[in-house]
């Protein structure tokens, strides 16, 4: 029996990333109403952080409230924005290049930076 919890000869296996790093660049159509974002996400938790995340949060509940978003001429249905990175990236791509990151928790220093 092999012990879960070790890999590649012994190495301890490295917890999951739970949070992905965004970056949100506004596209050229969107860039006289949104400025570069950095945010938090946690599709596990539903939580996201950062500055401008109540902006974000704003577009979700409407994308949510409607049901359905068209992005890359598709339509997408949205039944759980925050938890389904398919539906987040569809409501995410009607305004931003999406540039993510896995990490693993968020930048305490960075958002308070944000803040200031």
């Amino acid at each position: 029996m092999t012990n879960p919890t070790l890999e590649n000869g012994g190495a301890t296996a490295k917890p999951p990333l739970e949070w992905i790093k965004l970056e949100l660049l506004p596209l050229p159509h969107c860039q006289d109403q949104f400025f570069t974002q950095l945010l938090w996400w946690n599709p596990n938790e539903r939580q996201l952080i950062g500055e401008s995340a109540d902006i974000i949060l704003e577009m979700v509940k409407s994308a949510f409230d409607c049901g359905q978003v068209k992005a890359l001429d598709q339509q997408f249905e949205i039944n759980d924005p925050l938890g389904d990175p398919t539906e987040f990236a569809a409501i995410l791509a009607q305004y931003f290049w999406v540039l993510p990151e896995p990490v693993a928790e968020p930048e305490i220093e960075k958002i308070k930076q944000q803040i200031q």
